[in-house]
């Protein structure tokens, strides 16, 4: 059976039934038999020509109403929805006659298909918030205030509650405690709720790294308003660019880049890469600026030095990405650990020593980078506080092919590297 008669038998039935038209009247009208147009109706003979043109007459309506089949993408919806369905037990549905329902049924149809689109939107935006909970340091950061806060009150408030006869002074601090640690309460939450709408629309799964380096992105890696305005320039761009949930991730990036724009302007930076020549150190020695700030102006823009591409990673000590800027060929994970064999790792176990390398990513052909890394103390040391180390690694490409280059890939999971000692997990390549 075509199937066109199933879409045109179908809409004749409702027509007719939603008219109030009796089978044998319209069978009468149209000059056939009943029987005929029972067999019409329930889809077991063909119509078309004269016959379907007196019967749309009769049910007056346009005959292309009833002999267009119904819409393909409707049908693989509804059939699609079906099979989403399918598993939550009950009866099974009847796949094949998905067509025939849609026709006998368009507005159900239509319905079923939107609810369908609707769950998928809210599942992917489940899965995006569990994602973020899992592997997203400053949702889980929010989270921990929140809950401190929480805690803190309770403590205070069975104290005050059970504590019996408290001395004035002390029931004042009890108070004041109990005062500030619901302020922090309210901020906390705001903050966490600021933060979750972040994850609304198209928005949803992204990280506060992503959005700071789609910002990046957007700018060409080059920030013209921090190159002049400087660290007075960070807070008005974090207010124009940024809602407030991310603006604490993109601060500290901003005002590196700023840091790193006062110390050596791009004139300066190509004045000496002119003089004293690409190699890194060199260029820090000419100009006086700290290694890392000098690999990271050099990663600044779209060009890279003298024409090579360049990308950037920075990372703490944990192995934590802060900040990367893409480069082709050379993978970085989005979650999770990357290579341990990469130099900036190397890096973070000698700090202040600057660590060279040449890699090889396993492309057809290996993509090939020169690498240079090193590891500072941010900030001015202090004997009562830790220190904060963060580790800086310029990539740029179109690296000569050698044979003492280091062969690294992006992370154990989908490394095909045979043999690797540093090998945390099984690929699954």
């Amino acid at each position: 059976m075509v199937q066109t008669a199933v879409h045109v038998g179908s809409r004749i039935r409702e027509r007719r039934i939603a008219l109030g038209v009796q089978q044998a009247e319209l069978a009468r009208q149209v000059e056939i038999s009943p029987s005929y147009l029972n067999l019409i109706e329930h889809n077991r003979r063909r119509i078309g020509g004269k016959l379907l043109a007196r019967i749309a007459r009769n049910l007056d309506v346009d005959p292309r109403t009833l002999s267009a089949a119904a819409d393909v993408a409707l049908i693989e919806e509804v059939r699609a929805a079906a099979a989403g369905l399918a598993d939550g037990g009950g009866a099974a549905p009847e796949f094949d006659r998905a067509a025939e329902m849609t026709a006998r049924f368009p507005g159900w149809a239509t319905l079923l298909a939107r609810q369908a689109r609707e769950i998928d939107t809210l599942t992917d935006q489940v899965e995006a918030l569990g994602d973020r909970m899992a592997h997203d340091p400053d949702l889980a950061a929010a989270l921990h205030d929140v809950i401190s806060a929480v805690t803190a009150i309770r403590s205070t408030s069975s104290i005050l509650v059970n504590g019996g006869d408290l001395d004035a002074d002390w029931r004042q601090r009890f108070h004041a405690n109990l005062y500030n640690d619901s302020v922090r309460l309210a901020e906390s939450s705001q903050s966490l709720v600021d933060y979750l709408d972040t994850s609304a629309g198209e928005a949803a799964g992204r990280l506060p790294t992503d959005e700071v380096l789609a910002f990046f992105d957007a700018q060409g890696w080059f920030i013209d308003t921090l190159e002049t305005g400087g660290t007075g320039a960070v807070d008005d761009l974090c207010a124009r660019h940024f809602p407030v949930a991310i603006r604490k991730s993109a601060r500290p990036i901003l005002m590196r880049y700023a840091v790193d724009a006062e110390a050596l302007s791009l004139d300066r930076l190509a004045d000496a890469v002119s003089v004293c020549g690409p190699d890194p150190g060199a260029i820090a020695a000419c100009t006086g600026a700290p290694i890392g700030c000098v690999l990271r102006r050099l990663a600044v823009g779209t060009t890279g030095l003298k024409g090579r591409p360049a990308g950037l990673i920075l990372c703490d000590p944990a192995g934590a990405i802060l900040f990367r800027k893409p480069i082709a060929g050379f993978s970085v994970p989005r979650l999770g650990a990357a290579c341990p064999l990469w130099p900036v790792f190397t890096a973070l176990g000698r700090v202040g020593q600057p660590v060279r390398g040449e890699l090889a990513m396993p492309d057809v052909p290996p993509s090939r980078f020169s690498a240079y890394a090193i590891a500072e103390i941010r900030g001015t040391p202090s004997f009562d506080d830790p220190p904060v180390i963060e580790a800086t690694m310029l990539l740029l490409g179109d690296a000569p092919e050698r044979p003492d280059a280091l062969e690294v890939g992006s992370s154990c999971r989908v490394c095909p590297r045979k043999g690797c000692p540093a090998r945390r997990e099984a690929a699954l390549l």
